[in-house]
């Protein structure tokens, strides 16, 4: 799954797709958590 862009504001961005796929195209330190669940 390719990584999209869930939201957006002056302070957050979400992100929804594989959290490999996510991390990889994200810049280094742009990352303050990761929420994620297993596969159903």
């Amino acid at each position: 799954m390719t990584p999209r862009l869930y939201y957006r504001d002056s302070t957050l961005t979400l992100h929804t797709g594989d959290a490999i796929d996510v991390l990889t195209v994200l810049p280094d330190d742009s990352v303050h958590g990761v929420v994620t669940s297993p596969p159903y």
